[in-house]
């Protein structure tokens, strides 16, 4: 087995079977199960935030729709459609006129 460094160059060589053989092997063994530990708990850590931001997206619908919710059983004039919806108040009546919205 021959050990190299960054850039590829051996730097030592272990015959196998011998005790830096051995010694090397298990060096590797060790970093292999730390690598995967790591790369566990990574994921472990992906999945709770995941989990976390779908719970803040859920508890964000959860409010629109309830919003929605007391908006359809609430009534309101045209000035105050207009300032919900986004446009003029002479916009709705245009519409309205135009049939596109019931009044």
């Amino acid at each position: 087995m021959g050990l190299h460094n960054k850039e590829g160059k051996i730097i030592a060589v272990c015959p196998y079977g011998s005790e830096e053989y051995f010694q090397v092997q298990q060096v590797l063994e060790i970093l292999y199960e730390a690598d995967k530990r790591r790369l566990a708990q990574l994921l472990e850590a992906r999945e709770q935030q995941k989990q976390a931001i779908e719970s803040q997206i859920e508890e964000c619908d959860k409010k629109i729709f309830r919003k929605a919710t007391k908006r359809s059983t609430k009534l309101y004039n045209l000035t105050q459609t207009a300032r919900i919806v986004g446009v003029h108040r002479e916009t709705l009546y245009y519409w309205i006129k135009k049939g596109w919205i019931k009044r």
